[in-house]
């Protein structure tokens, strides 16, 4: 199942994305991909939004696609209620693949409508 309702995606910055006008039914999963991704079934985010994994020096370690994304749920509608699980997971490595799966975990109560910010942290 993916979300309910019909997503706005507004870029607030050149590493931020907010997308509101969804919520998810108990026990529903709703995708986040990113532009040009082969995820089937996700809420794609802009071209110009792109995080990348990258190097942090002077370690020059490198900091994955998945470690780079942040994700930030808040309640819009329906307060009351905001306090179901709802799961976050990150998976894929490249734009291709990469995806965000929000999982509403709540036995029998679907969630407030959602505000939802994905950035990019480097």
């Amino acid at each position: 199942m993916a979300f309910t309702g019909s997503p706005v995606i507004q870029q607030i910055s050149d590493r931020c994305c907010r997308i509101t006008g969804v919520s998810l039914a108990f026990g529903a999963s709703g995708i986040l991909g990113l532009f040009g991704g082969a995820v089937v079934g996700a809420v794609e985010l802009p071209a110009s939004f792109k995080p990348t994994p990258y190097h942090y020096d002077p370690t020059n370690n490198t900091v994955s696609l998945q470690e780079s994304v942040r994700v930030t749920l808040n309640p819009i509608t329906d307060v009351s209620n905001f306090g179901i699980p709802i799961r976050v997971v990150k998976t894929g490595t490249v734009v291709a693949d990469f995806a965000v799966t929000l999982t509403n975990d709540a036995a029998a109560t679907n969630s407030a409508e959602l505000e939802i910010y994905v950035e990019f942290r480097d």
